[in-house]
């Protein structure tokens, strides 16, 4: 049995709720909202104020809480095939080529897609939220007597609670598109095999804009999305969540027959029981609550991310173990050691034969041996390719420019150090261009590729490739200037 208390913020309200988890459910006994203050993210004092009127005066210590999607940058890329443990590492090292804010200010979590085939590479949808953001939050909750332990976004937590309540019949869970009305805001999520794909918000909109427009515009951009992640295949469901009459007329001209409405009542289906009007309650709190005892959907968690496993520590008594049975196993050596050693010396012949023997296997093992030096040798001269994409990307520019969609790296030959090839959306060709001349500055000699405008990424219109020979590190000389 847990006490919970979460903590959301939709960019508009502060929501508060008590709940219990309990024999494989959920208790919510109270929620609570208000107006979110002016100042509450960059204000301690205003932020710590507003928190401690919606919090309850004693009991519950442990939090969770949920985060806007606005606050939020998601990224998506495709990785190699690598053992689960390396994977954390090498999205942090993607992410520095992905997101414009440098790493060390951010947290980054991620859900992982399956591929599609054996030996295919895979993608991931990262999610960073700056540091500084959590660091806020954390210290509001100190400050408050609460204890801070995990931090989703808002459409992560509505997918779970999707997954949980929709009632799905078929597995893998088919493309569905969600969409949540929440106050005066709208959200839309489409879930692929039941992870989070994208998510848009559809924030208040002027009297009089219509709001099929908007509606038509984010479910184009969520079917880009889904043909880049999984081309061949449609959005076959869609998911309301609430009961919002325009946003129900909507979703039944565009997926008659194939709509799903769910409310906060039908959380009874996964084991959850209000203590309070269910309606006070949002979708993503829900979700949120379940994911803590057995998640049903990949979730992305800052308090919490995904990293590396920790290397094994050994205990004295383990390492007592291992010097004890090193110590065996010498002393078993040694005694073989000496009644082999007494045999031979009464039989110098059969010893003379084997040394004969013995060169005679030497002489055969030499190019073997000279193959294997041979080997090392090229595998110690191998560059690291993890250190020259970190140096590739000091050597380049932000990415709020530009980004690559590939990169490939050609080992070693001759004097070459590196050949780079690879891809990718610029916002201008100047930004290029620009790339170009800071690459020919390092020493890289660039063979220029033509570029192409297109519609792949409307904000980068730009496609681009880069061809690249690194062999030093010679920066060109500024020419001198007369006095």
């Amino acid at each position: 049995m847990a006490d919970w208390l979460v903590l959301e913020s939709n960019g508009e309200e502060l929501r508060c709720l008590v709940a219990r988890s309990q024999s494989g459910g959920v208790e919510i006994s109270d929620a609570a909202h208000i107006e979110l203050p002016e100042n509450f993210s960059t204000d301690l004092e205003v932020a710590t104020d507003a928190v401690r009127r919606i919090v309850p005066s004693a009991g519950v210590i442990q939090t969770l809480l949920v985060l806007p999607r606005d606050v939020v940058v998601f990224r998506r890329f495709d990785l190699p095939s690598v053992p689960p443990e390396e994977l954390p590492d090498l999205v942090t090292l993607q992410a520095a080529t992905k997101f414009s804010t440098p790493v060390d200010e951010i947290i980054i979590d991620y859900i992982p897609f399956e591929p599609r085939a054996e030996g295919m590479d895979f993608a991931v949808l990262a999610a960073s939220v700056e540091r500084d953001l959590l660091k806020h939050w954390r210290t509001v909750c100190e400050r408050v007597g609460l204890q801070l332990v995990g931090c989703t976004v808002r459409p992560t937590a509505i997918v779970e609670t999707v997954v949980r309540l929709a009632e799905y019949n078929v597995s893998p869970l088919p493309p569905t598109l969600v969409v949540v009305e929440d106050k005066n805001r709208i959200e839309m999520l489409l879930m692929d095999e039941g992870r989070l794909l994208f998510g848009s918000n559809i924030p208040p909109r002027p009297e009089g804009t219509p709001l099929d427009g908007l509606l038509d515009r984010e479910s184009k951009r969520a079917m880009v999305a889904l043909a880049e992640s999984h081309p061949g295949v449609s959005i076959e469901e869609a998911v309301l969540c609430g009961s919002a009459p325009h946003l129900d007329d909507w979703l039944t001209k565009r997926f008659p027959n194939r709509l799903k409405r769910i409310t906060q009542s039908d959380a009874s289906r996964a084991n959850v029981q209000f203590r309070c009007e269910p309606k006070s309650v949002s979708f993503a709190s829900i979700g949120w609550l379940l994911a803590q005892e057995n998640a049903q959907a990949p979730w992305i968690d800052f308090v919490r991310p995904r990293k590396r496993p920790e290397a094994k520590q050994w205990t004295r008594l383990q390492l007592g173990g291992i010097a004890a049975a090193v110590a065996l196993v010498l002393i078993a050596a040694y005694v073989s050691w000496w009644m082999t050693l007494s045999g031979l010396q009464s039989e110098e012949k059969n010893i003379q034969n084997l040394a004969s023997k013995l060169e005679m296997q030497n002489a055969a093992d030499m190019p073997v041996r000279e193959s294997r030096d041979a080997i090392k040798e090229w595998e110690d001269g191998r560059e690291d390719h993890t250190e020259l994409l970190k140096r590739l990307n000091d050597m380049a520019p932000g990415t709020d420019r530009l980004y690559f969609t590939s990169l490939n790296l050609a080992p070693k030959s001759g004097d070459l150090k590196i050949r780079i090839k690879g891809a990718g959306q610029a916002r201008t060709d100047d930004d290029v261009s620009v790339m170009y001349r800071q690459l020919e500055s390092k020493g890289f000699v660039i063979r220029p590729k033509a570029m192409n405008r297109g519609t792949k990424d409307p904000d980068y219109p730009i496609s681009f490739e880069l061809d690249a020979d690194w062999t030093e590190e010679r920066p060109k000389e500024e020419p001198e200037t007369e006095a």
